[in-house]
């Protein structure tokens, strides 16, 4: 066999690849077995673990962490503890010592209790907890619950469950032997800190019974709780006291429950207690599989301000899991993504938190791709779902919009959901208007789950509110759970998020099929060495989804058919299996239309419409079997009723895969029936513009872009004006009334400027190739005071990107295109405007590292202003705070720039600008001490005396000079702070400073060798800094891969990107020497270790003249 991650031969037992050093299996110190994961298979103890207060990885068995001291125990328990309180079930068989004399030999004794171990672990297994066996008492910790009390009542049921096995396990034993198992269970409340020693309790209860005489109802069991659980679960169960003990000198009141009418006490039929046998094929799987969770291999960092959690799942369970979270906190904002085979059925989600009783009401909400045509598409969809809204049109003069009167006197709602164009007010008012409204609307309701499936197919405006209703989420009565794809993260565009206890992100990860089948096990029991499973089992991959549909699919066949809850061959028809998840969905909506071809019209039209549609809406069908063909689609697990409203179970999945199967003319046919029986003639829906996409009647689907573009706008949802503009576009040359080129052209232009006006502030990446058109028409034109004021928006919009390159070159249009560009009030060419582009250039020439530059400009500014009434140079147009505020800032980046250029003048400069505002912001002293930290010299830098976090810079340098000055040595304090200067900078769109916090924090985990993870880093960083232009950046994420490529043994990657990162730098005049004193000793540590001596020399000397010109650390 060969090593997983580098392909070395090695033998199949060996423990460590001899090659590359990966641990491959570990054995266990408790009993000796050899296992592939951290936690033995045997005995349940967790051989290594993260340290919980530092991250280290130690062996449990050291007792302290190498690094910190912290228990290792006590962090094997926390690693997967919820809570650090929990009920603790303890199992001892007080007579299994007389097992050998009582079945006669020790060969029999081992085979029985190989079997006790095996009931006890493949039980525990199911319920998703793991058992651990300490001497003879096998331990449940019931730690992956939420709260103490849950955990008690799930202790309470998994207990009296054990007992009805090993109950079962006595009815074989006395048919043999006329004899039984003794059992003693006891459930108490532990808490993680608790020594081993602690969890042996059964033995103390064993020896309080011998002085408590109390009449056993079954004699060879016996289930015990303290005071702690008596008190949740004592009104549900029949208990009684049995008096008071002390276990490490503490009382503990001890009740006993009335097993009797708990315990099954008949013998159950053979059958139903027979082992799965799970087939081989599913052995080399089941590994893969599990990699993901074997044994660990990195080092975390452990940031104090993120307050949420992460946690992985598989999909079997899931919808208990979130259950149980949600129940665990008042509110809470579930995410749960991955891959589309992994998600859950919709209905089994929606309806274990329903019987749960957790929340008053649960609203639900499919995105889709088409949501993003119409206006407020999210918003837009939750409230027709709520109020019963038609959305079709046909008889929208149904809908009552009452419970909007006083909140909605405009009628905003109202031509949102009918879809009608408004004369007023302006767009923007009528945006703020409706954001207004549905603000309200969520504020009103109590209790409330809103479950949004395919949350990153989410209208753009919809998400851009749905950032805001999250940043007020401690207001409102409402909760969140979403589902999205595996790449997406809800924290990226709302970060405010990580520092939530009540947010939480769940990857799912795939299933083992051991689980699967487990999972359902009566249903699959019959069918388990069939062929057909064993297809299935091959082409699940780990997707509970596929698997279900599956089993599905061959009772529409006729394979299966079900007999007492069980799946029975019926039928032993050669099936083609499809592979993937889609073809198997083609291959059930397939047969729906074999089964009736209205059954399959009725279905796919419901899919063309979207996620949801009312009844009331259906029935304009007009078709005689309606209720018929939802009753089938529901039986089949297609669809289900919601208050009326009809709604697609995992709606994107069936969608996607209908489209794809449906012939031209059954689209067309669709088509023109949902045109007669849903729509008015002449309205505008998006459904009736991708109707005619579907049918390629271009001259309809133009018509039908063009109109919902004009509605969009005039609802001020902007984005969904400019998606729905890029579609009739599109089709503009074939439909346009007059063909000729110029009037095309210029309807072109009127739409772009439209475009381009309305959302150079909201979107201006989204927009960037139409304001390009727009503006070489205008210069083609030499229309220069056009000019100037598009590139001016654009200017604007790039600086809210962070796209400095792009607004470097506006600022140059700009310029260059002014009558008069002198910035001296004194000279006669004098121009306000071009004084206050100057005074915006000097953070754009910072961020793209042109630092001479800004300097140069930043002086000459500041020398004007020394010299010239602030009122000379201040555009009217702008208030007296707002000029000084720019001003401030531009101070900000130069002195930043004159200290990273090393420039001896810093702090005359400093003088200057305290002469022209009056008083410089308290945080600049900062500045003082980054300058001493690049000079090696101590910082004058008191801890305890916070930022005012209402300057621009101060969160940031505080954190760097506290990171840089005090935390090196340690690198997770040093990420942690780093990650504090993050913040800062990211609140006041910092986003150079931002990205130099990111690679920092890859440097921590480059440190703490995670490679995987820095890597990561660092290539997005790369990429990020290269696309906007930030060019000391891109030079310090090309020095970070090098260094790591160096220490992966990977020189020629290393050599690449140094000599090229020299070659640019010594070629600027903006050069950043600090960076290229870097790059110059890492080039000369590079050719030592290609045996280049005298080149390696030649450039360590060339460093450290660098480091003795401007006298900076050299090491």
């Amino acid at each position: 066999m060969e090593c997983p991650k580098c392909g070395y031969k090695i033998d199949e037992n060996t423990l460590v690849c001899p090659n590359c050093k990966k641990v491959l299996k570990l054995v266990c110190p408790i009993c000796n077995t050899v296992n592939k994961t951290n936690t033995c298979n045997k005995c349940g103890y967790i051989i290594v673990n993260k340290c919980h207060n530092c991250g280290k990885i130690n062996p449990t068995i050291a007792g302290k962490c190498s690094r910190c001291g912290f228990d290792t125990n006590v962090s094997a328990i926390l690693q997967g503890s919820n809570i650090e309180e929990f009920a603790c079930v303890s199992i001892d068989f007080p007579n299994l010592d007389d097992m050998p004399r009582i079945l006669g030999s020790n060969q029999l004794f081992k085979k029985f209790k190989e079997k006790l171990n095996a009931l006890i672990y493949d039980y525990v297994k199911s319920i998703g907890l793991k058992r651990q066996i300490i001497g003879n008492t096998h331990i449940i910790r019931f730690n992956k619950d939420y709260t103490y009390a849950t955990s008690a009542i799930n202790a309470v049921k998994s207990s009296i469950e054990l007992l009805n096995l090993i109950t079962q396990l006595n009815f074989k034993l006395t048919k043999v032997k006329d004899a039984q198992l003794k059992c003693n269970i006891a459930i108490l409340k532990r808490n993680a800190y608790a020594s081993n020693d602690d969890y042996k309790s059964g033995v103390n209860i064993q020896l309080l019974y011998q002085n408590i005489q109390t009449k056993k109802i079954i004699n060879s069991l016996q289930l015990i709780t303290d005071g702690s659980i008596y008190e949740i679960v004592g009104n549900d169960y029949p208990m009684a006291s049995i008096g008071m003990t002390r276990i490490k000198n503490q009382a503990i009141f001890l009740y006993e429950m009335d097993l009797s009418n708990l315990i099954n006490q008949e013998e159950t039929v053979e059958e139903d207690n027979t082992e799965l046998k799970i087939p081989n094929i599913l052995e080399a799987q089941q590994e893969v599989l599990d990699d993901e969770d074997s044994i660990y291999d990195i080092n975390g960092i452990d940031f104090d301000e993120i307050h949420c959690s992460f946690a992985k799942s598989i999909t079997q369970g899931l919808s208990s899991e979130i259950a149980q979270r949600l129940m665990a906190k008042k509110k809470n904002i579930l995410v749960v993504k991955g891959k589309k085979e992994y998600y859950p059925r919709t209905l089994e989600v929606i309806e274990k938190i329903k019987a749960n009783n957790i929340f008053t009401q649960v609203l639900k909400v499919t995105c889709y791709d088409d949501m993003k045509y119409k206006p407020y598409g999210f918003f837009y969809d939750l409230i027709a779902g709520i109020y019963g809204y038609s959305i079709t049109g046909k008889i929208k003069e149904q809908n009552n919009f009452a419970p909007f009167m006083g909140l909605d006197e405009s009628g905003f709602v109202k031509d949102m959901i009918n879809l009608n164009a408004r004369e007023f007010p302006h767009p923007e008012d009528v945006r703020y208007g409706l954001f207004e409204i549905f603000e309200t609307v969520i504020s009103k309701m109590k209790n409330t789950l809103i479950f949004i499936e395919d949350i990153e197919k989410m209208d753009d405006t919809s998400f851009e509110l749905f950032q805001t209703l999250l940043k007020k989420f401690d207001q409102y009565d409402v909760s969140y759970l979403m589902f999205g794809t595996k790449d997406f993260s809800l924290h990226k565009s709302a970060h405010f998020l990580l520092r939530k206890q009540e947010y939480c992100e769940i990857t799912l990860k795939p299933t083992p099929i051991k689980t699967l089948i487990e999972g359902n096990a009566t249903l699959c029991k019959n069918i388990l060495d069939s062929f057909y499973m064993q297809k299935i089992s091959k082409n699940t991959r780990g997707s509970q989804m596929y698997f279900m549909q599956a089993l599905l699919h061959l009772l529409d066949l006729g394979v299966f058919e079900v007999k007492k809850g069980s799946f029975e061959i019926k039928d032993t028809t050669t099936v083609v299996f499809p592979t993937t998840l889609d073809e198997l969905i083609q291959k059930r909506l397939l047969f729906v239309k074999s089964q009736d071809e209205n059954l399959f019209k009725l279905f796919t039209s419901l899919l063309l419409i979207g996620p949801q549609l009312d009844l009331k809406s259906i029935k304009l069908f007009n078709h005689p079997q309606t209720d018929d063909y939802l009753k089938y689609l529901d039986t089949k697990g297609f669809i289900y009723n919601n208050n009326g409203v009809i709604q697609v179970q995992n709606y994107n999945l069936y969608y996607e895969n209908a489209v794809k199967l449906m012939t031209f003319e059954e689209k067309r046919s669709i088509a023109n029936y949902l045109v007669m029986y849903c729509f008015k003639e002449n309205a505008a829906h998006p459904v009736l513009a991708k109707l005619y996409s579907l049918v390629e009647s271009s001259k309809n689907e133009f018509v039908q872009w063009e109109n919902l573009s004009n509605i969009n706008r005039s609802l001020g949802d902007f984005s969904a004006y400019l998606n729905c503009s890029l579609r009739f576009l599109k089709l503009l040359d074939n439909n346009i009334n007059d063909t000729s080129v110029k009037s095309i052209e210029e309807y072109k232009m009127e739409v772009y400027e439209n475009i381009a006006n309305l959302l150079y502030k909201y979107t201006p990446e989204k927009i960037e190739n139409i304001t390009q058109v727009i503006l070489d028409n205008l210069e083609k034109d030499l229309q220069d005071k056009k000019v100037i004021n598009l590139c001016n928006k654009i200017m604007q919009g790039c600086l809210i990107s962070g796209n400095y390159t792009h607004a470097l070159l506006m600022s140059h249009k700009i310029l260059s295109r002014l009558e008069n560009s002198g910035i001296n009030p004194q000279s006669s060419d004098f121009s306000i405007t071009a004084f206050l582009i100057s005074l915006i250039k000097i953070e754009i020439l910072f961020n793209v590292g042109d630092l001479e530059d800004c300097i140069s400009l930043g002086d000459e500014l500041f020398g004007i202003l020394a010299t010239n009434p602030m009122e000379t140079v201040k555009p009217k147009t702008i208030s007296d705070k707002q000029f000084r505020d720019l001003l401030v800032d531009a101070a900000g980046y130069i002195i930043f720039a004159k200290i990273l250029q090393f420039k001896t003048n810093t702090f005359q400069f400093c003088e200057v600008a305290e002469r022209v505002l009056g008083n410089m912001p308290e945080s600049y002293k900062y500045f003082v001490d980054i300058d001493n930290l690049l000079h090696g010299k101590p910082v004058n830098f008191n801890v305890n005396q916070q930022p005012n976090e209402e300057e621009k810079f101060a969160k940031f340098l505080y954190n760097i000079i506290d990171a840089f000055s005090r935390k090196t040595g340690d690198s997770n304090a040093f990420a942690i702070k780093i990650y504090h200067a993050k913040l800062g900078a990211k609140a006041n769109n910092l986003n150079q400073l931002e990205l130099f916090c990111d690679l920092m924090i890859g440097r921590s985990y480059f440190k703490l060798e995670n490679y995987k993870k820095a890597s990561s880093i660092y290539n997005s960083i790369l990429e990020t800094s290269q696309n906007n232009g930030l060019k000391n950046i891109t030079y310090l994420a090309w020095y970070s891969i090098a260094e790591m490529s160096v220490v992966n043994n990977d020189i020629n990657t290393a050599f690449g990107l140094i000599t090229n990162a020299i070659v640019e730098l010594e070629k600027q005049s903006n050069t950043n020497m600090f960076i290229l004193m870097l790059f110059k000793l890492l080039h000369a540590k590079v050719l030592k270790i290609k045996k280049e001596d005298t080149q390696a020399s030649f450039c360590y000397n060339q460093a450290k003249q660098i480091a003795e010109k401007y006298k900076l650390i050299f090491k």
